[in-house]
């Protein structure tokens, strides 16, 4: 039985080799790893003030920056739990 405060589920997985065979997945890939180096970089920015705010307000204190430039600063009560893996759906393609 599903989990009331569920908000996805996993359908399954499809193996590297059947994925490339999708079409514009060559687009998907290109775009992808630039989408990955940008979110690599912005990582990286975010630790560096994140740690100055830990500094200043101590562990598990994060922050978000809405679309004006406010940022909210806040701190993590609760661990997150990660979700269940789902089936493999290579034989479906």
């Amino acid at each position: 039985m599903a989990d009331e405060n569920q908000k996805t589920e996993t359908i399954g997985h499809i193996p590297a080799e059947k994925a490339r065979t999708l079409k514009g997945w060559s687009h998907y890939e290109k775009v992808a790893k630039e989408l990955t180096a940008a979110r690599d970089a912005a990582t990286k920015a975010k630790k560096a003030i994140r740690d100055q705010l830990q500094s200043k307000y101590g562990e598990g204190v994060d922050f978000n920056v809405d679309g004006d430039g406010r940022m909210t600063v806040y701190r993590n009560l609760q661990n997150k739990s990660k979700r269940p893996r789902g089936k493999d759906l290579s034989g479906d393609f």
